[in-house]
């Protein structure tokens, strides 16, 4: 087995890991893992959004001509044990799907679907042999995808019409390839398949910190990506496929996909297990996208897909000046911040101490009153926590610290006072109604105000004000819709 066929086990992995937690329903993946392996939650959300991505896009294509009831195909290079379809079965029976892989894959692959039961149940008269499966609307072969030649002539041994509606699905195939073989791949699609949509899922933006580390993950391996420096990009791999000869392209990336789902659905899959890593988990899914391209009647169809918002316009400031400044060693995230008379106060979050990963339990003032600035460290256990409030009482002197968490499932009800005079801490009388963190807050009027957050309950939708005095609750305001991870200021009197 090849590193790149490693990586068809990994993925088939973590989909069915994914599937077994209830991020969406697959009764079939069970049939081609050996053993069950729980993934990470981080993990989990990335292949529920694969499977969102496809079904906005690939099932849409399959759901439409089923609907029409007239005969079309489904081309799966690539394949490895991808099970779309015993799952696109049910839509219909007016369509012959061809799965394309490599030898050792399709080997595998045969074996087990002959061995399952359910599977054998979809498949109408099979034929099994080391070459792959034949049956009356399944079709699985191996073929070098880089010599188009004998992929067509397999194709049409297998009774594959050129000529009617084709929708084609690529998951991370083509960009293992050499760049000249998937550009060449590419365009025999194009050329040959008239009527035809290419949904393609992939890897972008391999030049900023993430993209760096996603590279060098996959040559690790063994397995590198090849395509993704020449077209890193969504205007980069749209540009591609119509230069290739597809009459539309559009894109798709999992951001997009995550915007795209009803409060519901994100309300759901928040609860089926603890998560509380939107920022990796949003700057991971800003790196993979579909390409969605299409020829002639499969056109008008794509032209009604979710795509990728690239006319967004945003206002800039004509002048903004930036100072860097160099305080050694401070990486961290999670941490809150606030600023007094020139001193920034930090607190907590998660970063390296002594060579371990941790919540931080420390509070770091960083002085810029200095000629040459310069932080100053406290640590004590009540520091260590992540994405507390933080606040600064401007008629005190104080900066108010409330909430924060431990993990997605502890959070923290306490508020700290620290003293900017002395730099002593203190925790105060009152606490908040429940754990909660990702929260706004401001001191204004004498009165501590929050604004949504994240609690063990899921996201909040309340304004919270409580009176630093009397220790007095306010009323609660209810904004509509729950909100976390933004920022408050006062602004006027």
């Amino acid at each position: 087995m090849t590193s790149v066929e490693g990586t068809n086990d990994f993925s088939i992995v973590s989909k069915l890991s994914a599937a077994a937690a209830g991020y969406f329903h697959d009764e079939y993946l069970g049939e081609f893992v050996e053993r069950q392996k729980r993934r990470a939650s981080l993990v989990n959300w990335g292949y529920y959004l694969r499977f969102k991505s496809l079904e906005a896009t690939f099932e849409k294509f399959v759901k439409h001509f089923c609907e029409k009831e007239e005969q079309f195909q489904i081309l799966s290079v690539g394949a490895g044990f991808d099970t779309t379809f015993f799952n696109v079965s049910r839509y219909g029976d007016n369509f012959k799907f061809y799965e394309v892989d490599l030898p050792s894959n399709v080997k595998r692959k045969s074996c087990l679907i002959q061995n399952s039961k359910k599977c054998c149940k979809v498949l109408k008269n099979p034929k099994f042999s080391t070459d792959g499966i034949v049956s009356e609307k399944f079709n699985l072969f191996a073929c070098d995808l880089a010599n188009q030649a004998e992929f067509k002539r397999k194709l049409s041994h297998l009774g594959f019409n050129f000529q009617l509606p084709t929708v084609i699905l690529s998951e991370c195939v083509i960009t293992y390839m050499d760049e000249s073989d998937s550009t060449n791949l590419i365009n025999f699609l194009s050329n040959n398949l008239p009527h035809s949509a290419f949904l393609v899922y992939e890897q972008i933006r391999p030049h900023d910190g993430f993209g760096q580390f996603m590279v060098a993950h996959f040559l690790k391996v063994g397995s590198p990506i090849k395509g993704v420096t020449r077209y890193p990009g969504v205007n980069e791999q749209r540009d591609r496929y119509l230069s290739s000869g597809w009459e539309r392209c559009s894109t798709l990336t999992l951001t997009d996909v995550f915007d795209s789902l009803s409060r519901t659905e994100q309300k759901r899959i928040l609860e089926i297990e603890p998560f509380d890593e939107y920022e990796e988990f949003l700057l991971a899914s800003s790196h993979y996208l579909v390409v969605c391209a299409a020829n002639g009647i499969c056109c008008n169809l794509h032209d009604s897909l979710l795509k990728s918002d690239t006319s967004k316009d945003f206002k800039t400031a004509k002048k903004v000046s930036v100072e860097v400044v160099e305080l050694g060693n401070i990486f961290r995230f999670g941490h809150g911040v606030a600023s007094y008379q020139n001193v920034a106060y930090v607190v907590g979050g998660f970063g390296i101490d002594k060579g371990n990963q941790k919540r931080l339990p420390q509070l770091m003032k960083v002085d810029f009153s200095l000629p040459v600035p310069a932080a100053t460290c406290t640590t004590a256990p009540v520091f260590g926590r992540m994405y507390p409030g933080v606040a600064v009482d401007q008629d005190n002197g104080k900066i108010v610290v409330s909430g924060g968490r431990l993990s997605p499932s502890v959070g923290l009800e306490d508020i700290l006072e620290i003293d900017c005079a002395t730099g002593e801490s203190s925790v105060s009388r009152w606490r908040l109604p429940g754990g909660m963190w990702r929260h706004a807050s401001v001191v204004m009027g004498g009165y501590l105000v929050m604004v949504g957050g994240c609690g063990t309950q899921g996201d909040m939708s309340q304004v919270l004000a409580l009176n630093l005095d009397t220790g007095v609750w306010l009323e609660h305001v209810e904004l509509g819709d729950s909100v976390h991870s933004g920022s408050l200021v006062q602004w006027g009197e």
